[in-house]
């Protein structure tokens, strides 16, 4: 958004605390859009001695005499000198408006860029006493005059004289920072929604006199700083999802390029996540499996080559870091595994090898670290053995016929061996 003066309310923009530069070389550029002829000279850009009625350089859109020309006048120590560029400027339009003055007194006049220029020459190369810089208004003796009545935006001062080439980049809408920045001294971009309004490069904030928001020319600024990673860094995208996940694990982390099969790059992604160096991964899913396993836990452990038993005991081991033997056969003996490395214990467990009593028993055992007689019979044997388990004692229950009993407490307090214990049910 640009801002927006009223002429017939004397607004205006005021930097009254020093001058901006004030003398040659220098460049003032904006653009403007007159809603109107006033008849009384509109003032764009001036620096001055507010206080006096002849030290200034001004660029003005002089609508209060013929040809309506924008001019560039200059005016110190009773040396004045103007320059005009008639008939080109008018109502309804946006216009890039520009003046150059080289240390000699050369000058130079633009209208939307080269298309519309005149050149002069004897204009002073400082001005005396600058104390101020106006957008939208003059001071003549401390009374501002000739407003400007339409919107004024991306006014800028360069303390060079811009070439030919670099004005019709800033006519063909290019913001001042594109344009030797480094000799840029100030730049208000007038988006109109700050006050004071701020100087995006030499902290020549402007006091704002009335103005409000107007739509603001179309201006290309720089775009904010991105990271490009560069093609190199990563081989090829070619094809397969193998040298896609490569490409893109490649720019993520420097990692070499995957190539072949979907368990290599499985590999290769999981090395450079963790930055744990892996065997290379080429064949099965369990292979797959003890790959990933080693770089979440930084645990070494031998291949895992088998079946899906011989897969669980290493996934065991990397999540308890208990060393397991290696589990080769049933589910059983799988389960054997996992249960010593939940407990903790690195105790070798009986193999297990027949009735599902005796599997239980062994889990039982395991479970609690109670010696448990061996089950070889009746569910009943085998039911009295879990309630042991359970209860942490193999003394509370009995059976009788069949039936669990359990224990009365005065009983249980004689040291009566468990075989010569009776107990009568009625």
């Amino acid at each position: 958004m640009a801002r927006q003066f009223t002429a017939a309310s004397s607004e205006r923009i005021s930097y009254i605390a020093g001058a901006v530069k004030g003398a040659a070389p220098i460049t003032y550029a904006c653009w403007f859009y007159p809603d109107s002829d006033t008849g009384n000279g509109q003032t764009l850009m001036t620096e001055e001695d507010a206080s006096a009625t002849s030290h200034y350089y001004r660029l003005v859109w002089q609508d209060n005499v013929a040809n309506n020309p924008l001019r560039f006048h200059s005016f110190s120590g009773g040396n004045t000198d103007i320059l005009d560029l008639d008939s080109v400027i008018s109502a309804g339009s946006w216009w890039h408006c520009c003046f150059t003055l080289g240390g000699g007194g050369a000058s130079k006049i633009y209208a939307g860029g080269t298309a519309n220029t005149n050149t002069g020459t004897g204009h002073v190369a400082a001005v005396a006493n600058v104390d101020s810089y106006f957008i939208g208004a003059r001071y003549n003796a401390g009374t501002p005059i000739q407003f400007a009545n339409g919107r004024i935006a991306e006014a800028a001062i360069w303390n060079v004289v811009l070439t030919d080439a670099e004005v019709d980049i800033l006519a063909a809408g290019y913001s001042p920072a594109f344009v030797r920045p480094t000799e840029l001294l100030s730049y208000r971009k007038l988006f109109g929604r700050q006050s004071p309004e701020p100087d995006h490069v030499g902290g020549f904030h402007g006091t704002l006199t009335g103005t409000s928001v107007g739509a603001h020319p179309r201006i290309i600024y720089p775009s904010s700083p991105q990271i490009i990673l560069p093609a190199t860094v990563a081989g090829g995208v070619t094809g397969t999802a193998a040298a896609v996940l490569a490409a893109l694990t490649g720019s993520a982390t420097g990692s070499l390029g995957i190539s072949g099969t979907a368990a290599a790059a499985l590999a290769a992604l999981t090395g450079s996540a963790t930055g744990t160096s892996l065997v290379a991964v080429t064949g099965t899913a369990s292979a797959t499996m003890q790959a990933l396993i080693a770089s979440a836990t930084g645990t070494h452990q031998q291949n895992v080559t088998g079946t899906a038993a011989a897969t669980l005991a290493a996934l065991t081991a990397a999540a308890t870091g208990t060393s397991l033997v290696a589990v080769t056969g049933t589910a059983a003996a799988a389960l054997e595994a996992l249960v010593a490395s939940a407990a903790g214990t690195v105790t070798a467990l009986t193999p297990i090898t027949g009735t599902g009593a005796a599997t239980l028993e062994v889990i039982t055992a395991s479970a609690t670290g109670l010696v448990v007689t061996p089950i070889t019979g009746t569910a009943a044997a085998t039911l009295e053995a879990i309630i042991a388990a359970a209860i942490g004692t193999g003394e509370a229950f009995v059976l009788n016929e069949n039936r669990l009993i359990e224990i009365p407490a005065e009983l249980r307090a004689i040291d009566i061996p468990l075989e010569n214990r009776k107990v009568t049910v009625h």
